[in-house]
């Protein structure tokens, strides 16, 4: 059996204004870094500290944008060479 694959597709203006992560993937239990963290600043906004999870979550019903199936998504902008 094949893996489900799921796409998150959102425009990038609502991209852009609402995504915000403040890195806390990035750290283990304890508050230390996995790895170093990129050397420039993490991507926030003014609503909100953090949502990845809002992103990264598959729930058809949650999160911004349209959650679709890899069928879905290619018969959406898949195009032909010509």
């Amino acid at each position: 059996m094949f893996p489900f694959r799921y796409f998150r597709v959102i425009p990038a203006a609502e991209f852009v204004n609402d995504f915000s992560s403040d890195r806390r993937h990035m750290k283990r239990p304890d508050g230390t870094w996995i790895k170093p963290p990129p050397n420039y600043p993490a991507i926030t906004n003014s609503s909100a500290d953090h949502n990845l999870e809002d992103y990264i979550q598959m729930d058809h019903n949650k999160g911004p944008g349209e959650v679709l199936n890899l069928t879905q998504f290619v018969q959406r902008f898949y195009k032909p060479a010509t």
